[in-house]
C-alpha cells in the first residue's frame, strides 16, 4: 500500500469556515456577520469570586502576550551577538515561570453556566432564546462564537438537548433548520446521524442538504458512514452536497471514497469546480486515492495550479510507483514550464 497522503492544514470545503473540507458549503455565500462576544455580566446573587478570575486570566494572558513578544525580539537580534543576552533570556524564564506558576494555583470556580444547568427548565429557556437570535443570522450564523456557547448549552440538556435539535432539522423556515444542522456539527452526537442524513437528501434548500451533509463529514465517526455513501450515491441536485459527503467518506478511509471519486469530478460544475474536487482529495489522507489524483491530472477542467499540487503529492507520497509519469512529464518539452519544473521537483524530493 502507497505512504498516506501529506497532511494538509484543514481549510478546505468552505473559503469562510476553518474546518476540514468547507469551500462547497458557503462559497456562494456573501459578507460574514460574527457577532462579538457577550460583555461580561455578573448574574445576580453571584459572588464576586466569579468574576474576579476572567480579571487574574487576562492579567496573566497579557503577561505571556510580552514575554512572548521580548522573546520574538531576542530571536531578531540574536544573530548581531548582543551581549546582553543571557540575562535578558534568564529575566524572561522567571517571568514565565512565575505566570504559569499563577495559573497552576488558580481555583475554578463553577461559573454562571454551570449554575444555570443545574436548573433544565432554564436552560431550555436559554437555549430556545439563543437560537431564536443566531437563526436571524441565516447563514453567518455558522460563523458566530454563540454557536459554541448554544451548543454547550444543548450538551448540557443531555437527551432533551438533542431531541430540540433533532426537532429543529424538521422546522418550517429554512434558517431554522440551517442553524440545527450546524448545531449539530458542534454537537457531534451520534444520536444525530439520521436527521442529518434524512436533511442532506430530502430537504428542500441546497443550503440546508450541504450543511446537513457537511456537519455528517465532520462528525468523524464511523457510524455516519453508511449515510455518507448514501448520499453520495443518491444526491443528484447539488454537486456540493454530494462533495461534502464524499470528504466525510474518504477521512473515514471507506472504499466507497475511491470507487465513486471519478463521479464525483464529473459531477463537478457551478460553485463546484473540477479544482475544488481535487483539492478536496488533496486534503484528504486517503492513500487509496493516489491513482484517482494521477487519472485527475489528465482532466481538462484541472487547472496548471491544482496539476503541479497533484505532481508534487504523488512525488512525496510514492516516488517510485509514480517515477515513470513524472519523469514523463518533467522531460516534455511541449509541456506547461511550471508543471515540468514541479514535476523535476518531485523526482529530486525537493
Amino acid at each position: 500500500m502507497s505512504p498516506t497522503l501529506k497532511a494538509v492544514p484543514v481549510a478546505a470545503f468552505i473559503s469562510v469556515l476553518v474546518s476540514v473540507g468547507t469551500v462547497t458549503v458557503y462559497n456562494s455565500l456573501g459578507p460574514s456577520h460574527v457577532d462579538p462576544p457577550p460583555a461580561a455580566q455578573v448574574p445576580e446573587g453571584t459572588s464576586p469570586e466569579l468574576v474576579r478570575l476572567p480579571e487574574e486570566l487576562e492579567a496573566i494572558r497579557g503577561e505571556l502576550l510580552a514575554v512572548r513578544s521580548q522573546v520574538r525580539e531576542l530571536q531578531e537580534n540574536a544573530s548581531r551577538g548582543s551581549g546582553d543576552l543571557p540575562a535578558r533570556i534568564d529575566t524572561l524564564e522567571k517571568r514565565t515561570a512565575a505566570a504559569e506558576a499563577q495559573l497552576a494555583g488558580l481555583e475554578i470556580t463553577p461559573n454562571a453556566e454551570d449554575l444555570a444547568a443545574k436548573d433544565p427548565e432554564k436552560l431550555r429557556g436559554d437555549i430556545e432564546s439563543l437560537f431564536s437570535v443566531l437563526e436571524k443570522h441565516g447563514v453567518a450564523a455558522y460563523m458566530s462564537p454563540k454557536l459554541s456557547e448554544l451548543a454547550e448549552k444543548v450538551e448540557a440538556l443531555g437527551d432533551d438537548g438533542l431531541a430540540f435539535v433533532h426537532d429543529q432539522l424538521g422546522a418550517e423556515e429554512k434558517e431554522t433548520r440551517f442553524l440545527a444542522a450546524a448545531l449539530a456539527e458542534k454537537l457531534q452526537d451520534p444520536a444525530l446521524i439520521d436527521g442529518l442524513a434524512t436533511s442532506a437528501m430530502e430537504d428542500d434548500d441546497f443550503m440546508v442538504r450541504r450543511m446537513a451533509a457537511h456537519a455528517l463529514a465532520s462528525m468523524g465517526h464511523e457510524e455516519a458512514g453508511d449515510a455518507l455513501a448514501d448520499i453520495v450515491e443518491k444526491e443528484t441536485r447539488d454537486a456540493g452536497v454530494r462533495l461534502n459527503a464524499w470528504h466525510g467518506l474518504a477521512s473515514l478511509e471507506r472504499p466507497e471514497a475511491v470507487t465513486t471519486f471519478s463521479k464525483i469530478l464529473e459531477s463537478a460544475g457551478g460553485d463546484v469546480s473540477a479544482d475544488l474536487v481535487v483539492d478536496t482529495a488533496l486534503k484528504t489522507s486517503h492513500p487509496a486515492l493516489l491513482p484517482e489524483l494521477r487519472k485527475a491530472y489528465d482532466h481538462s477542467a484541472v487547472t496548471v495550479g491544482v496539476k503541479i499540487r497533484i505532481l508534487r503529492t504523488l512525488g512525496q507520497s510514492d516516488p517510485q510507483a509514480y517515477g515513470d509519469f513524472l519523469r514523463s512529464i518533467a522531460e516534455n518539452s511541449s509541456v506547461d514550464e511550471g508543471l515540468r519544473r514541479a514535476a523535476a521537483e518531485a523526482l529530486a524530493g525537493e
